[in-house]
């Protein structure tokens, strides 16, 4: 893991790039350099934003889901007080509450609707008792409960462990799934569907584990995809779309996304592959899939310097180019890594 060292020197630099591009943004200017509009239509999207951690940054930041180029976000979360350190996933309720999970402290920052720019958390699960171990992918569930994968470098027992509704401090989890029938593996990211399912990519398995609503200890998954046919290298995002497909992220192997029935285990061979060159996938990380099926990408070197977000339109599988990308100066992103659309 990260030095706590670099942290204090990222976030003294996120300050500074803020403090500039409001500035910028005042004045209508601003960096130029990648991320430049895509020539193909404008995928379809809804009126809402997409939140997007930058770990490099030390930041989340948040535009519309319509935003196309190099562009200036809507707003962001950034500064000393935000208490942000190496975030990965976000999570954002129905309310609009914000989670972020925080890899260089082992912290769950939580923040309320609508917080902006060097905002304090709201609340932060931290301490000895969470066993929070390098956190990367989150979810919230319905009733409030939060759901976090750890990847576990540092104890070196992945886990996934469940917050009561309202944790706050050094609060002890409810549920810990860990141990060797769970087949973690440096868990990624996770998801939630309806009935409160786990669905959790394992980076280092190259496996999707799925674990029923409940479980707990050493439990194996309800089901896993796992094996030569199901294209999985490297996974470490993950999405399920209105009709329940899995979508997976795939940072090894070419890059790549590979998309499933919702009912798939085992060796299954994806619906569909999102790769190649047209893509300009590299190093992608966090997806998500809106209520009109577009598929958003955080990248974390696609567009060199930058990173950025890359959309694609519904159904859009094969070699085929992006939709819409955000990417450039203006837009903050450095190492782009989790998102979440609200």
């Amino acid at each position: 893991m990260k030095s706590s060292t670099r942290g204090i020197r990222l976030l003294t630099a996120t300050a500074a790039w803020f403090a500039a591009l409001a500035f910028l943004s005042a004045c209508g200017g601003g960096a130029s350099g990648g991320g430049g509009a895509a020539p193909l239509p404008p995928p379809p999207v809804q009126q809402s934003s997409m939140f997007v951690t930058d770990a490099y940054q030390n930041a989340v930041l948040v535009f519309p889901e319509s935003a196309n180029g190099n562009v200036s976000p809507a707003s962001y979360l950034a500064g000393s007080n935000t208490a942000l350190a190496g975030p990965s996933g976000i999570a954002v309720s129905a309310n609009g509450t914000i989670y972020v999970t925080n890899a260089l402290n082992d912290s769950v920052t939580i923040y309320a609707a609508g917080a902006s720019g060097n905002a304090a958390p709201s609340t932060i699960i931290a301490g000895s008792a969470t066993e929070l171990d390098a956190p990367v992918g989150i979810a919230v569930a319905a009733n409030g409960t939060v759901v976090v994968a750890n990847s576990g470098t540092t104890s070196g027992t992945p886990s996934i462990t469940e917050y009561a509704p309202g944790a706050n401090g050094n609060a002890a989890p409810t549920s810990v799934i860990a141990g060797a029938a769970t087949t973690l593996d440096r868990p990624g990211y996770l998801t939630l569907d309806a009935a409160g399912n786990i669905y959790v990519a394992n980076l280092l398995g190259n496996s999707v584990a799925v674990f029923a609503s409940g479980a707990t200890g050493n439990a194996a998954p309800a089901r896993q995809i796992v094996g030569a046919q199901t294209q999985l290298a490297n996974p470490d995002g993950i999405a399920l779309d209105a009709n329940g497909r899995i979508y997976v992220a795939n940072d090894g192997n070419g890059y790549s996304v590979t998309v499933y029935s919702s009912v798939a285990a085992g060796n299954a061979a994806p619906l569909a592959v999102l790769a190649g060159s047209n893509t300009a996938l590299y190093n992608p990380s966090g997806i998500a899939v809106n209520g009109l099926g577009t598929l958003f990408v955080a990248d974390t070197t696609a567009f060199g310097s930058y990173g950025g977000v890359t959309l694609y339109a519904p159904g859009a599988f094969g070699n085929v180019g992006y939709n819409a990308v955000v990417s450039g100066g203006n837009t903050g992103f450095v190492r782009p890594a989790g998102i979440a659309l609200h």
